[in-house]
């Protein structure tokens, strides 16, 4: 009985060689989740300087079966669709893709659909590579990790007494009670649980883009201070969710490129 074929689409987020001819690549798919395929002879080139390896970051068709033994996915065939070439024009943008793919391989399991996650990723990977928004983008990724994870946190009310936040004049952020706290509910809590100090119209605004979920993020118009202030409440609560700090944070995504050109010299 031959082997069962099956099609998707899907994102490369990272690869390993294997071999002189083979790679094990993992790709973000909308229907599948995020799967590792052993792809044998991929870098076998036809012709003497013919580039035939996975690009990371490219979004490409996939023609693959099931493993039967082990936990790779055999791929059989793959056609680019889209490579965001754009991205490879600017170092804070590479950064910026990088750092959306981190966000996939914590917060994508194979064999959990992620379409609405998937697509955004597109568009923010599209925006990426205009060079404008970059930090709106990665909170966008953010926000939607959060909820593809189950974890997104109440931002316009108290997770505790559920009085809307708009009406308080400081308001707190507690990854530990689930999002917004109130100063009166932050006071009952214990120490290490009251969160960090939180600017009201922020957690609101939060609220708006979790509730609308944008599909064009080239359209919104939000100020660069405000996206660094909201970046810092959604990464305090990944860092909640995983248990530790993601590695292209130390890279400082908010820099200007002349900031981020000294720090690689280093």
């Amino acid at each position: 009985m031959g082997a069962k074929y099956q099609r998707t689409e899907g994102i490369c987020l990272r690869r390993v060689d294997y071999s002189n001819t083979s790679q094990v690549a993992t790709f973000v798919t909308p229907d599948r989740g995020c799967l590792p395929f052993m792809a044998k002879g991929v870098k076998r080139a036809p012709k003497k300087g013919i580039k035939t390896s996975f690009d990371l970051l490219c979004r490409y068709e996939l023609v693959f079966n099931e493993p039967r033994y082990g936990t790779l996915y055999n791929l059989t065939k793959r056609e680019l669709i889209e490579d965001f070439r754009d991205i490879r024009k600017s170092l804070r943008a590479i950064i910026c893709a990088y750092y959306a793919a981190e966000l996939m391989l914590n917060f994508t399991m194979e064999e959990e659909p992620c379409r609405e996650l998937y697509n955004l990723l597109i568009e923010v990977l599209r925006l990426f590579g205009s060079g404008e928004k970059l930090g709106l983008g990665a909170l966008l990724l953010e926000i939607e990790v959060l909820r593809h994870h189950g974890s997104l946190p109440v931002f316009s009310i108290c997770a505790e007494c559920q009085s809307p936040v708009e009406d308080r004049k400081q308001a707190f952020f507690s990854p530990a009670h689930g999002g917004a706290l109130c100063q009166h509910c932050r006071e009952k809590q214990r120490a290490g649980a009251r969160g960090i100090p939180a600017y009201t119209p922020h957690l609101v605004l939060l609220d708006r883009l979790a509730e609308h979920r944008p599909s064009r993020p080239d359209r919104i118009n939000i100020d660069l201070r405000q996206v660094r202030s909201m970046s810092r409440l959604t990464r305090h609560m990944i860092q909640y969710v995983l248990g530790k700090q993601l590695k292209m944070w130390d890279y400082r995504l908010f820099e200007g490129p002349e900031r981020l050109r000294k720090r690689g010299r280093h």
